[in-house]
C-alpha cells in the first residue's frame, strides 16, 4: 500500500519543481551569454584587431597619458602656488611664563623709605629669600586665525630642467607606444601565418595518410595472394602511425598557436578564431625591393635610444644643478582673533599681520654619499 503524501509535502514538490524551471531558464540564458563569439579574420584585420585590444598596447597609451600629467605637475611648480589656511584653537590649558616679582620690590621700598612698622612693632624690612617669581598666563581660551600666502619659484635648476624635459618625455612615450603597436603588429603576422602554414601541413600529411593506406590495402591484397610478403605491410603501417603521431604533434601545436595569438590579440579564450588569408609565393616575395630604401633613422627603436640619450643627458645637468642654491619669493596675509568666549562672528577686533621675502635654501646635506 502506496503511502499518501501529505498537502505540506506537495507544496514543497510543487516549489522544488518551480525551482528547477526558474535554474533551468538562468542556466539556458547563462548558456546564451557566453556563447563562443565566431571572429573570421585576415591577417589585416587580426593587427587591426590587436591594435586595439592589446593589453600591452593599452598599457603603451595608458604611459602616455600618465606621462603627460606628470608633465603638468612640474609646470604647477614654477607657477604661483597660493594656500589659504583657517584655523579655531580652544586652548584647554592657557601657557603659564614665569618673570620675577617686580610689583613687591617697589611696595617694601616705600614702606622701608617710610619706616612703616609691622604688627610687632617692628621696622619693616626687605624679605631675606628675595621676592620670588610671578606667574602670568598669556593667551586667551579662543583663538582664530585666517590667512593666505603665496609663494613663486624664481631659480630651481631642477624645476627648469625637468620644464625642459617635458616634450621629451611625451615623444619618448609616443615613440615606445608606437614600438609596441609595430611589435604586436609583426608578431600577430608572424603567428598569423605560421598558423597558416600549420594547417597547409595538416593537408599534406592527411594526403600522405591517405595515400599510404591506399598502399598498405594494396599490398594487403597482394599478400593474400601470395605475391608479397607480411614485412612490407608493417612497414608501411609503421610510416602511417608515424605521419598520424606527426600530425598529433601538429594539431598541438595549432591549438597552442591559436591560444598564443588570442592572448596576443586580446581576444577572449573562449571566443573562436578562423583564419581566412592563404599564403602563396607573390606575399612572401611582396616588399623586397622595399627594403634598399630602409633608412635605420626611421626605425622607432632607434628613435627611442637617441630621445633616451637626450634625456639622460639633461638627467646628468639636473644633478649637477642639485648643488646650486634655490630661490623663492614669498608673502602672507594674516588676520587673528583672541576671545574668551566662542564669538568669532560677533564684533570683536582682528588683527592684522603681513610679510613678504626671498627665501633661499641652500642643499649643504642631502644625507647620501
Amino acid at each position: 500500500m502506496k503511502p499518501k503524501i501529505t498537502s505540506n509535502k506537495k507544496v514543497v514538490m510543487k516549489k522544488l519543481r518551480n525551482y528547477g524551471l526558474v535554474g533551468l531558464v538562468l542556466l539556458t540564458m547563462s548558456q546564451e551569454v557566453n556563447a563562443q563569439k565566431v571572429n573570421s579574420f585576415t591577417a589585416q584585420q587580426a593587427a587591426d584587431y590587436a591594435k586595439q585590444n592589446s593589453v600591452q598596447v593599452k598599457n603603451a597609451l595608458l604611459d602616455i597619458l600618465i606621462q603627460k600629467q606628470t608633465n603638468r605637475d612640474i609646470t604647477s611648480i614654477a607657477l604661483p602656488q597660493i594656500n589659504g589656511t583657517a584655523s579655531i584653537t580652544r586652548n584647554i590649558d592657557i601657557p603659564v611664563q614665569v618673570v620675577p616679582d617686580f610689583i613687591s620690590p617697589a611696595t617694601y621700598k616705600v614702606l622701608v623709605d617710610n619706616g612703616v612698622k609691622d604688627g610687632n612693632g617692628q621696622p619693616v624690612d626687605y624679605p631675606a629669600g628675595g621676592f620670588g617669581n610671578l606667574p602670568f598666563s598669556f593667551g586667551t581660551p579662543w583663538n582664530s586665525n585666517v590667512g593666505v600666502t603665496l609663494s613663486q619659484l624664481i631659480f630651481d635648476g631642477q624645476v627648469f630642467i625637468a620644464l625642459k624635459a617635458r616634450n621629451g618625455t611625451i615623444t619618448l612615450q609616443e615613440k615606445i607606444a608606437a614600438l609596441t603597436e609595430e611589435n604586436i603588429r609583426a608578431n600577430v603576422y608572424k603567428v598569423y601565418y605560421q598558423l597558416v602554414n600549420g594547417k597547409t601541413q595538416i593537408e599534406l600529411l592527411d594526403a600522405n595518410i591517405a595515400r599510404l593506406e591506399k598502399l598498405r590495402h594494396d599490398v594487403q591484397v597482394m599478400y593474400d595472394n601470395g605475391f608479397t610478403e607480411r614485412v612490407d605491410i608493417d612497414k608501411l603501417s609503421v610510416q602511417i602511425v608515424n605521419l598520424q603521431t606527426e600530425k598529433l604533434k601538429a594539431n598541438n601545436m595549432i591549438s597552442n598557436g591559436y591560444s598564443g595569438l588570442k592572448i596576443l590579440m586580446g581576444m577572449p579564450i573562449q571566443d573562436s578564431l578562423v583564419l581566412t588569408d592563404k599564403l602563396d609565393d607573390n606575399m612572401v616575395k611582396e616588399g623586397i625591393l622595399e627594403a634598399s630604401q630602409f633608412k635605420y633613422t626611421d626605425r622607432n627603436d632607434y628613435q627611442i635610444s637617441d630621445v633616451t640619450n637626450k634625456l639622460n643627458a639633461l638627467n646628468v645637468r639636473r644633478y649637477k644643478l642639485n648643488q646650486i642654491p634655490t630661490f623663492a619669493l614669498v608673502g602672507g596675509y594674516s588676520k587673528q582673533a583672541q576671545r574668551y568666549k566662542f564669538d568669532f562672528f560677533s564684533k570683536g577686533e582682528w588683527f592684522s599681520s603681513s610679510y613678504i621675502g626671498i627665501q633661499m635654501k641652500v642643499p649643504f646635506s642631502t644625507g647620501s654619499r
